[in-house]
């Protein structure tokens, strides 16, 4: 896979850390040289199924004493952005950040500004951007098998608006190439206890993001239903259909013979030939560590996840304010104020 050996670090091993862990041993001449937990039976879980070879408890203990070719930060959120700016003055060439990447505007902007000063590859791991089922997507899209996007309707159950939902601004901006401009959102009041422990806060919402050009971006991440995610992309001529969870993708669109037809009239739509795939973690980590060992583009950069970051912060903006549209992007004092992601 790659000519020279090279050494990667793993700090934070829940189960991230862990799928983290599992694509590195589908690469050839990739060592899991260190990783990093602050609960040592956690660690011992991981020395006994991937055997580093070494490990700590601070993860300061481990950019003094490694010299590695690649980080990848899968502590709770917090921590990423000292540990990521830590790692670039360290000289690590290349890291890859967990979501959300910071828990401010402010330290996302610091991430990003001191890695491209260092001239470290950041990536930061909105997975779908390594899904080569929405890569072929985008490339239909492009060629107009809908029309033109009008608007996406997401929803996926159990709140985490961060957390969860930063995968989806990020997949709207990807598949799109658009920017978002405006947020409407209602937070949700449920309370229902962070998965990750009290300290943390990131409730699900509601709501309508305006991307450029005025297409529509329907979301709900509200915490009162149980269901796996579902998204519908709606075209000038047809809608794309995805359920990940069954890897059920569908296109439909209008038959050739009446797309010049008016948008008053409603033919039927006929299915176009698609095929997707599952979300596999474990390979779009591996895809995601062979990109920042190559010399191209970074598919989800730092830029990327900042903005991915800021929707989500736009939409506790609006709650704040009434519930009122909060134009995009966000003003620079708004960047200070630290939230309770992880």
């Amino acid at each position: 896979m790659f000519e020279e050996f090279k050494k990667v670090g793993v700090i934070g091993l829940g189960g991230m850390g862990r799928r983290h862990c599992e694509a590195l041993k589908t690469l050839k001449n990739v060592e899991l040289t260190a990783v990093c937990d602050l609960r040592p039976e956690v660690i011992n879980q991981v020395n006994q199924q991937y055997a580093p070879r070494r490990s700590y408890v601070q993860w300061k203990d481990l950019l003094q004493s490694e010299k590695l070719d690649l980080l990848i930060i899968a502590s709770n959120g917090p921590s990423h952005a000292m540990i990521t700016m830590a790692a670039a003055e360290c000289g690590v060439p290349r890291i890859l950040c967990e979501k959300p990447m910071a828990t401010s505007l402010l330290d996302a902007q610091r991430m990003t500004e001191t890695c491209r000063g260092k001239g470290v590859r950041l990536a930061i791991n909105h997975l779908r951007r390594w899904v080569p089922a929405y890569a072929r997507l985008k490339a239909q899209l492009e060629d107009g098998v809908i029309g033109e996007i009008r608007h996406i309707t997401f929803e996926m159950a159990g709140g985490q608006l961060a957390s969860n939902g930063g995968h989806f601004w990020d997949l709207v901006r990807f598949l799109t190439d658009k920017e978002p401009v405006r947020v409407l959102g209602y937070l949700d009041r449920t309370g229902t206890p962070n998965p990750r422990g009290p300290q943390y806060r990131d409730p699900g919402a509601y709501g309508l993001v305006w991307l450029e050009g005025g297409v529509r971006i329907f979301f709900d991440m509200c915490e009162d239903y149980g269901v796996p995610s579902f998204i519908e992309i709606m075209g000038s001529i047809g809608r794309v259909l995805i359920d990940e969870k069954y890897s059920k993708w569908e296109i439909f669109a209008r038959n050739p013979k009446d797309r010049d037809q008016p948008f008053t009239r409603r033919p039927p739509l006929i299915p176009i030939a698609f095929t997707g795939s599952d979300i596999d973690m474990i390979d779009c980590s591996r895809r995601a560590i062979e990109e920042l060992f190559s010399t191209g583009p970074v598919s989800c950069s730092g830029v990327d996840g900042l903005r991915s970051l800021m929707v989500s912060i736009a939409i506790h903006q609006s709650e704040g304010h009434g519930n009122q549209p909060v134009e995009l992007p966000l003003h620079q004092e708004i960047f200070q104020t630290e939230y309770q992601f992880t």
